[in-house]
């Protein structure tokens, strides 16, 4: 008799006055725990990518590029984004998912003529316009809060007779 057990990874994430859940089952039937941990870390696999559109564009564009996969880098002028949530300040907040993780650089823009000095990634995940210089917007960082949740819980035993 075997036992099922299946592993569920929560990640919540706020950004002031609104938040964010996303949610992706990790493992279906682990048959130790060491299956569990390397499940687990299917989660951390996708990438987020947040702008605050302090500056009140009417759309929001993110274009990337530097992937060693060329079709993963975006043609100008790259993909618009949908608003994720509001930040405590009631500014739009809008998300950037991907399971990329080589990029080097990216720009948000409004496809109108406003966008962002070309922002090397690092280790920042979330940015927002501050002032112009030769006309277009340096930024600025911010750490959104995150917390991974684990749950494992036993469905009950079968028989593989």
């Amino acid at each position: 008799m075997n036992t099922l057990k299946v592993a569920l990874a929560i990640t919540l994430s706020t950004v002031g006055v609104g938040s964010g859940v996303a949610f992706g089952v990790a493992s279906m039937a682990p048959e130790n725990e060491a299956q569990v941990a390397e499940a687990s870390s299917i989660s951390s696999m996708a990438k987020l990518y947040r702008f605050t559109n302090n500056k009140n564009w009417s759309n929001v564009y993110v274009h990337v590029w530097g992937s060693s996969t060329a079709s993963n880098n975006t043609s100008w002028p790259g993909n618009k984004l949908s608003q994720y949530s509001y930040n405590s300040n009631s500014e739009k907040v809008y998300l950037f998912e991907t399971n990329v993780t080589d990029y080097s650089g990216m720009i948000f823009h409004n496809n109108s003529g406003e966008q962002t000095h070309d922002i090397s990634i690092g280790s920042d995940v979330a940015w927002y316009a501050t002032t112009k210089t030769d006309g277009k917007w340096n930024v600025g960082t911010w750490t959104p809060e995150e917390k991974t949740y684990y749950l494992y819980d036993y469905l009950g035993t079968y028989n593989d007779a």
